[in-house]
């Protein structure tokens, strides 16, 4: 709990060390019964057996307290990893379907006042894997639809709030928000190649936002 830079559960630490700590005092039962019982071969050349069995004995006090750190990490994030196989291989569409629900989730509550969640919060809070959300929160801070809110050390503190006037945006500009964000046309002579795809593109993104009026607050978040 107290050397990695994060925050870690008892529960999980307890759990982790109990497992450590078994091993520990397994291992020095053994590294000093096996001392004890070289030394009684010769009690000369026994005691250079010292040096190579403590080598042997730091290595896997090393290794029982990697394996433990493995645990605990395991044992507080196990989250993190539902539906990793499902999340690897999904859609564009779901994924910004998951991704306009979490923008709605954090509009709603700003509009009314309410404490804003962690990844990990929200992710327990509705019921959404947490691995998909944190790609969510880094895809919506990454478009500046949201920022991160900053703790007492003015460090960011997990949270994220509105960038702006999230409550008043559509469905369709959120999409062209996320769909539109990056470099384009780089290609040189690609327009060239594709005269019409421009404007087929073009004839897709208005009509979204033609559609897709309704505000994240009204249509999504149920207000």
């Amino acid at each position: 709990m107290l050397i990695p830079n994060t925050k870690v559960r008892f529960r999980s630490a307890f759990f982790s060390g109990f497992l450590a700590a078994t091993a520990y005092s397994v291992l020095q039962w053994v590294f000093v019964t096996g001392q004890m019982y070289v030394a009684k071969y010769n009690a000369i050349y026994g005691s250079f057996s010292f040096i190579p069995l403590l080598l042997i004995w730091l290595q896997l006090v090393w290794l029982f307290t990697l394996i433990g750190a493995e645990i605990c990490f395991a044992s507080q994030n196990f989250s993190r990893f539902d539906y990793h196989d499902q999340a690897a291989d999904m859609s564009i569409r779901y994924r910004l379907r998951l991704t306009i629900a979490v923008a709605a989730v954090i509009a709603q509550r700003f509009e009314n006042n309410r404490k804003p969640l962690t990844a990990t919060e929200l992710s327990e809070e509705y019921g959404l894997p947490l691995g998909i959300v944190e790609q969510c929160y880094t895809v919506l801070l990454r478009d500046g639809v949201i920022i991160a809110v900053a703790g007492e050390d003015g460090k960011p503190d997990g949270t994220v709030v509105p960038a702006h006037g999230i409550s008043k945006m559509t469905v369709g500009e959120l999409l062209t928000t996320l769909i539109c964000h990056g470099d384009s046309g780089f290609v040189v002579g690609f327009d060239e190649h594709f005269p019409a795809l421009q404007r087929i593109m073009e004839a897709v993104t208005t009509a979204m936002t033609e559609e897709g009026k309704r505000t994240l607050l009204t249509e999504v978040a149920g207000q």
